[in-house]
């Protein structure tokens, strides 16, 4: 149980390095000053896929670390 949850904190840590790295920068520059809206991060775009699957590998990444260091620590 433990090394499954090891696999899978490895494998969330590698998805969100290689999502984070093929993002672009966040910067929307005047548009949060103003108030507009921005074309970027709105459904059905790159950036949009790509910051939902880097937020989902974080949780998964996060939980599998806790349970292996919770699991880890009573194991032993």
């Amino acid at each position: 149980m433990i090394i499954a949850f090891a696999v899978i904190a490895l494998l969330a840590g590698a998805a969100l390095i290689v999502t984070e790295a093929m993002q672009p920068a966040k910067s929307d520059g005047f548009s949060v000053i103003t108030g507009m809206a921005s074309s970027r991060f709105q459904q059905g775009t790159k950036e949009f896929m790509m910051e939902k699957v880097s937020r989902y590998a974080a949780v998964v990444w996060m939980l599998s670390c806790a349970s292996y260091s919770y699991l880890w620590y009573h194991s032993h």
